[in-house]
């Protein structure tokens, strides 16, 4: 199996690692992403970047200067983006780790003309920290883990050094609230992953049979002290209304490797700090891909998924003159765009000259002529693809990276 990969080293010209990247899902101009946080060699990073993963854009959001410390120079915090308003959570500096919630209203912006920007609202409007906070400080380097309700996922992470929190529940952050709750798991409930940290946790996307009660964690990996881990767990929520209104939140873990036939299965070298993405197939069978991380033996840049229905993992192999090196700790978000349809043979007669064929690291001419006159678009000249994009990360050397990749996750059979 193959997928293409795009470069898009220009794009993303800071080098940093532990940082989240977010699709600003603007239907107008879906093009760009916002890094949050992230460090260097040196120290954190102070700052969050708007990437135009097309155009060769970076631009520095503008934000009030006087956040509470740390404000976003922070690594392998969570953040989601809700209601227009970025929402970090926990993360580390240089000395420790922390428990804050950073909230951000992006007040205004632009992604269109020749200088797009983006605007956080001042301190007094827009900075809500949590109340009596029930969670330890620690790293959780993940991106909108966030539930269709509001409620950011937050399970194990970091302490200090490679040693996780000790700490095996499970928390959800409610936005609208500004509330801390833990899920309460289902009694006699003992295949549940012990205390990790590094480990990949994404929300399944919701799909027209989902139920409005109950939504789906997945998480793989991670690691413990010197233990890389290589368990795939999947967390029901079940969401169940009460008396005064409030919804009374329990969960139930499931070893998805107790569903996978014993003998004959591949299964994906253990790992932490590794990227990966949720995407329906075109047969509405959910795909779960893990990309890079680290182990044992060092840093990784392989591929796999794992598929729902056959209850298989497939390793992808790259085509291409470019693949990313070996990292770990990078941003990762998927993201749907629409691209020229590549087996789309109109008859001469029926395609204007304004059109020519392009690969989506292109100038973008194509998108913008169809845009410009959308009366031209020819049937299926235009489709939507899911990709994942990762940006920086780091070796086991510890070198820092500041290139970009976007992998097309719908082309592999």
């Amino acid at each position: 199996h193959k997928f293409q990969l795009h470069n898009g080293d220009r794009v993303a010209s800071l080098t940093r690692v532990g940082h989240t990247a977010h699709h600003l899902q603007v239907i107008e101009n879906p093009d760009w992403i916002l890094l949050v946080g992230g460090a260097n060699l040196s120290s954190c990073c102070k700052n969050a970047l708007l990437v135009n993963i097309k155009k060769d854009q970076v631009y520095s959001a503008e934000h009030p200067d006087a956040l509470p410390v740390p404000g976003l120079s922070r690594y392998e915090q969570s953040s989601c983006i809700c209601d227009c308003e970025i929402i970090i959570f926990g993360g580390a500096t240089s000395e420790q780790p922390l428990n804050d919630i950073l909230r951000l209203k992006m007040e205004s912006f632009s992604l269109s003309g020749s200088q797009p920007f983006l605007k956080f609202s001042t301190p007094n409007e827009s900075i809500i920290t949590s109340p009596t906070c029930i969670i330890t400080p620690r790293t959780q380097h993940t991106a909108d883990c966030i539930t269709s309700a509001g409620e950011i996922i937050i399970f194990a992470g970091g302490n200090m050094g490679s040693e996780p929190v000790a700490d095996s529940s499970v928390y959800a952050y409610e936005v609208k609230s500004n509330k801390w709750r833990i899920i309460e798991m289902e009694i006699g409930d003992h295949d549940f992953p012990h205390c990790r940290m590094g480990h990949l946790m994404i929300i399944r996307p919701r799909d027209s049979q989902s139920s409005l009660n109950e939504e789906f964690v997945y998480i793989h990996g991670g690691m413990s002290g010197n233990e890389f881990l290589d368990d795939f767990h999947r967390l029901r929520i079940k969401r169940i209304m009460v008396e005064n209104g409030e919804a009374r939140l329990t969960g139930e873990w499931q070893n998805v490797r107790n569903a996978v036939p014993s003998e004959g299965s591949f299964w994906p070298v253990a790992r932490a700090g590794h990227g990966g993405a949720i995407v329906y197939s075109n047969t509405n069978v959910l795909r779960f891909f893990i990309f890079g991380g680290l182990n044992s033996s060092g840093a990784l840049n392989d591929l796999h998924y794992f598929d729902e229905g056959s209850k298989q993992w497939t390793t992808v192999t790259t085509s291409g003159n470019v693949v990313p090196s070996p990292r770990l700790d990078f941003a990762f978000t998927t993201l749907r765009l629409k691209v020229v349809n590549p087996d789309f043979t109109p008859e001469a007669t029926e395609l204007t000259s304004t059109f020519s064929v392009s690969n989506l690291d292109d100038d973008n001419d194509d998108y913008d002529a169809h845009e410009k006159n959308p009366s031209a678009d020819q049937g299926n000249l235009f489709v939507w693809k899911n990709y994942l994009f990762i940006q920086g990360g780091m070796n086991a050397d510890q070198d820092i990276f500041s290139d970009a990749f976007l992998c097309c996750l719908d082309d592999v059979p």
